[in-house]
């Protein structure tokens, strides 16, 4: 039996702001098994709902070190469709109304991390062999356990990388005030960075045992200037130890089959209902419902990394175009007053949603024939793989896990299952949307290719085959 202790900052059904949590909220729950025994820790955030935290049973208290005084942890346990988990539980840290953006953050995380590491002798009948981290929240956890003394014994830890542009950058006092390794000139050495700040992921990649993205692709630009974000110098020397594993989705819920949220299900042999879905989608709108006339749909947050930058750009071009237009989310107030705007001006055929809304999303996806994701970056990417259930053809820029789930249709051999464009240019996605709008006008071509898209198995199958060997091997003194 190989015992994980699985550590993130979030995990649904708790607590979500992205898509390291529907990560954390699911694969371990597929890992789980008679071999391997893996349980999630969190923290006890006040914005987990009532119906989970009222059913939390506190199991210890304690105290940790955070400079000059020491800071009280409640260890608290539930377990929940099949998995254990544990909340660190601290008012002054984590009674807060959002998950991140806090002045303190830095304070928090260090707390966070330091009480994930005193828990591992506290838990009872679990003996951690493995401590899996997830992205820069949690990234100190390996650096406190290989420099700092572990009851927990000979432990070997893996970090995944979500995201690497948010690296836990804060000012160098944090070494005296909180984490307390100030004498230990190696991890000093493993957290320092420029401008006399500290980087917690940098220190964290270095005392990691193994390193994993969440896709092959990914991998290969984390290890280049254009996408290391400071750090590709790092992640060369690290290479070794590091591999990309494409994330996967829930497809027993995320299905147009089984959806409450769209206003007709429908599968693969009755596809033709996606119709009825495109046109009451145009209703909800406001537009005509003419369904001959194709949809293009973005869910996304509203930042410069997911390509709204070079969408700005054409959007009075693409508006030329016979489309309708329909972008959900929330963002960068630039993007979102821009679109206003445009509403204004296209507003028989363009709308924007300045929301979050999983059931809306839901309906888009249903909905649209084309899905536009031009981001600048995707480590991996789940809205492609959503649209491409829902039988919406993604349109990418090739990048990260995008890469890695999208292969470019092919006129000539009819394969492929979405359209894509390399470079990061405006010009480009424009031309590729033109191409993807001359083979929408072909019904039966562009049947066959939803077609595809809807028998792509995205399943998380071959990701915890991976992960279980990764743990595997880590066990067996592989790396």
């Amino acid at each position: 039996m190989i015992r994980i202790l699985f550590c993130a900052f979030e995990a649904t059904p708790f607590i979500k702001t992205g898509g390291l949590g529907d990560v954390a909220g699911t694969l371990p729950g597929l890992i789980e098994s008679e071999e391997y025994d893996i349980r999630v820790i969190l923290p006890k955030l006040s914005s987990i709902p009532y119906e989970y935290s009222e059913k939390m049973e506190r199991i210890d208290e304690f105290s940790v070190d955070l400079g000059w005084r020491k800071a009280y942890v409640g260890l608290e346990m539930l377990k929940y469709n099949g998995v254990t988990y544990y909340f660190i539980d601290n008012k002054q840290y984590f009674d807060r109304e959002n998950v991140y953006g806090y002045y303190d953050d830095a304070e928090r995380i260090v707390f966070f991390s330091k009480a994930i590491v005193a828990a591992l002798s506290k838990i009872p009948d679990f003996t951690v062999d493995i401590v899996h981290c997830n992205d820069w929240h949690t990234a100190l956890v390996p650096l406190l356990i290989k420099f700092q003394s572990n009851p927990g014994g000979d432990i070997k830890t893996v970090l995944t990388i979500h995201n690497n542009k948010f690296q836990g950058i804060f000012p160098g006092e944090l070494l005296h005030d909180f984490i307390g390794v100030e004498e230990n000139n190696d991890a000093v050495d493993a957290l320092i960075w420029k401008n006399d700040n500290i980087n917690l992921l940098k220190g964290g990649i270095i005392s990691s045992d193994k390193l994993t993205t969440v896709s092959p692709s990914y991998a290969k630009e984390l290890c280049t200037y254009e996408y290391g974000e400071g750090l590709d110098w790092l992640y060369r020397l690290e290479a070794h130890k590091m591999e990309g594993i494409l994330n996967g989705i829930n497809l027993k819920e995320i299905s147009p089959m089984k959806d409450k949220n769209i206003a007709k299900r429908y599968g693969i042999k009755t596809i033709e209902d996606k119709e009825i879905c495109k046109k009451s989608l145009l209703a909800e709108m406001g537009f005509s419902e003419n369904i001959h006339r194709p949809v293009l749909g973005m869910v996304s947050r509203i930042t410069d990394q997911k390509g709204f930058d070079i969408l700005i750009d054409i959007m009075d071009d693409l508006m030329k175009e016979d489309i309708v237009l329909i972008i959900v989310g929330v963002g960068e107030a630039y993007y979102e007053r821009s679109f206003h705007i445009y509403s204004e001006a296209y507003g028989d055929r363009f709308a924007f949603r300045k929301e979050f809304n999983m059931a809306l999303s839901s309906r888009v996806y249903a909905g649209a024939d084309i899905f536009l994701i031009p981001s600048k970056f995707e480590p991996c990417g789940l809205t492609q793989m959503m649209a491409m259930r829902y039988g919406a053809v993604p349109l990418v820029r090739e990048t990260g896990g995008l890469i890695d789930s999208v292969n470019p249709y092919n006129e000539y051999t009819n394969e492929g299952n979405g359209f894509s464009f390399r470079n990061y240019e405006s010009k480009e996605l424009m031309n590729t949307v033109k191409y993807s709008l001359s083979v929408f006008s072909n019904k039966e071509e562009w049947r066959n290719l939803m077609i595809r898209c809807m028998k792509t198995n995205f399943s998380w199958n071959n990701s915890v085959k991976e992960y279980r060997r990764i743990y595997k091997e880590l066990m067996n003194n592989g790396y």
